[in-house]
């Protein structure tokens, strides 16, 4: 009952991941698929499904060693959350790329699953499904980084054929049955890319990944081959874990699945803010600006400078003044009685000098002055210019933004100038009507000022990052000797302390010491131990007696259980600390 239970809970748990997945990476799902596995005319259809039937046939084998270990690993919380802001870092850094974006939601994506089984299950199920991992993340290099050498599309496939071989098979032990299942899915998966038009080939597949599931066939090509000393007729005494001092074996669960509320509360949060979140940076791409906002519901992408609120654009015209990186020329209306003003405004970018800002008072036949103001907080210069038939008002801010230049930092002057004529009348009260229009028009563009703050963050985040490595390798370089040193020491004290302890243990304890040692891997279990011994070690009593003094030597700490994988499940041995 107790353990059905432990399976429905394990269930649910796992049931929620692929929920928080979709919610999370929805937008991305058809382009990280298409990215990752290059399916193009159906060219990598099947190393698309060789990845999946090896990572599904994978956890299938490893199902029983993974459900074992939910009852003596804990959660991790430290890596899980290390692994969850290294998922979601990755996905923001990668959104603002121009190139290989999907990549990186991919990658981001797998940390996220590494995350949550961090989070909720424990550590070692990570460590023994890493193989997968490593797999499902490298497999989609092949296609999609640059061409270093003439023909690399002609090895893509061998090295990606190679990923899947390497990677599956070191997960289960370079069995003669894993090398064999993942070689002829490599290899047609190799046919499928050079003969797109073979491409059904590709779902024969998912057909080895079900003979792969045959017990026969395990059994034939020993994918759950199991090696060490025979189970026991009768476990007597199991250590605290469960195992069995006498074979190894586990006999009885330390402990069950638990919901580990606090690990999904703290993951649901995660992306609950993630909906809610908008990332504005200031990008420049083809030498045009843009205000690029991430969201959850896709990308919303501005080019610069948009429309202001309560303003209607009546025309718009690009790269007006020469000599700048980019400028536009746009001449805006109100929305309410669009007929009765105009405003032209100018946006410009340059590396060095705005050349209209700087060119404004070189009209002749007017009476140029110009005067400081500050409008939402930035600084300006209203400049006025008297002339005979029509007065001239500009307004100009301009400021020294950072852009992100594919996966670089490059900065750019930025200039905007609002500008309207006036008929010659009272210059105070067209003073003030021009200023209140400006105001507007401002108060609709601080978007920009918020994009350019998140944009520095991230720039100086990086380069502090960058800049403070050498300090990081010095302090880790310390560290290390001083770990050592300390690792030294303390083993010394600790080697000390267990001859103090050893000193007092009784003759059978002592002996059954020094015999670990002497074994060639320094570790055993009690039958190994009483077949070493001789004739003796087929006796009860003598097994027992052994037994006894392996649960007496780990209370005092003189021995420590090893858990290691043995076919398609988990056992111990114990070996001496230190």
């Amino acid at each position: 009952m107790i353990e059905g239970l432990d399976r429905f809970l394990s269930a649910i748990k796992l049931s929620v991941l692929p929920l928080l997945a979709i919610i999370l990476y929805y937008h991305d799902l058809d382009n990280i698929t298409l990215a990752s596995f290059g399916v193009l005319s159906g060219k990598g259809l099947g190393f698309m499904i060789a990845a999946i039937s090896l990572t599904a046939s994978g956890v299938l084998l490893k199902r029983s060693i993974i459900a074992q270990y939910s009852t003596v690993s804990k959660v991790s919380y430290l890596w899980g959350t290390t692994v969850l802001i290294l998922s979601l870092g990755l996905y923001v850094w990668g959104s603002y790329q121009q190139v290989l974006v999907n990549l990186y939601h991919y990658e981001s994506l797998l940390l996220f699953v590494s995350a949550y089984i961090l989070l909720r299950f424990n550590s070692r199920t990570i460590r023994t499904v890493f193989p997968l991992f490593l797999l499902l993340s490298l497999l989609p290099l092949p296609f999609l980084i640059s061409a270093p050498v003439n023909g690399w599309h002609y090895l893509e496939p061998f090295l990606a054929a190679s990923i899947l071989v390497i990677s599956y098979s070191f997960l289960l032990r370079f069995s003669s049955g894993s090398v064999l299942v993942s070689l002829s899915m490599a290899a047609l998966s190799v046919i499928c890319w050079f003969f797109p038009s073979l491409y059904l080939l590709g779902f024969a597949n998912l057909g080895i990944a079900i003979i792969q599931a045959d017990r026969r066939f395990n059994k034939i090509f020993g994918l759950k081959k199991s090696t060490g000393p025979k189970k026991c007729l009768s476990h007597t005494r199991i250590n605290y874990l469960g195992f069995c001092y006498s074979c190894g074996e586990q006999v009885q669960k330390s402990g069950y699945s638990t919901w580990n509320i606090s690990g999904l509360i703290m993951i649901v949060m995660i992306v609950l803010i993630l909906m809610q979140i908008r990332i504005p940076l200031l990008t420049f791409q083809d030498n045009y600006p843009f205000l690029s906002t991430a969201t959850y519901y896709g990308w919303q992408i501005t080019t610069l400078p948009a429309t202001p609120q309560g303003w209607l654009k009546y025309s718009s015209e690009t790269n007006v003044v020469p000599g700048d990186t980019y400028s536009v020329q746009m001449v805006v209306v109100p929305s309410y009685l669009p007929e009765t003003k105009n405003y032209t405004l100018i946006y410009e970018t340059s590396p060095s000098i705005l050349n209209f800002m700087s060119s404004i008072r070189a009209s002749p036949g007017y009476n140029w002055s110009v005067t400081s103001y500050q409008l939402h907080g930035e600084q300006g210069r209203l400049i006025v210019g008297i002339g005979r038939e029509v007065n001239l008002m500009y307004y100009t801010v301009s400021s020294t933004s950072l852009f992100i230049n594919t996966s670089d930092f490059i900065s750019l002057n930025t200039g905007l100038t609002i500008e309207r004529q006036f008929p010659p009348g009272n210059i105070s009260s067209e003073t003030s009507a021009f200023l209140a229009d400006v105001s507007s028009l401002l108060g609709s563009t601080d978007y920009q000022s918020l994009a350019a703050s998140w944009t520095h963050w991230a720039e100086s985040t990086l380069y502090d990052f960058k800049s403070s490595i050498e300090l990081i390798l010095a302090l880790a370089s310390i560290g290390t000797i001083s770990s050592v040193t300390y690792a030294i020491l303390f083993v010394n004290r600790r080697h000390l302390k267990s001859i103090q302890e050893a000193s007092m243990l009784s003759g059978a304890d002592w002996a059954l010491l020094s015999m670990i040692s002497m074994l060639n891997k320094s570790r055993a279990v009690g039958m190994e131990i009483a077949k070493t011994v001789g004739s003796m070690g087929n006796q009860f009593e003598f097994l027992d007696k052994i037994t006894s003094s392996l649960a007496s030597l780990e209370r005092k700490g003189l021995l420590k259980g090893v858990i290691y994988e043995n076919g398609d499940t988990i056992m111990m041995t114990w070996k001496v600390s230190g």
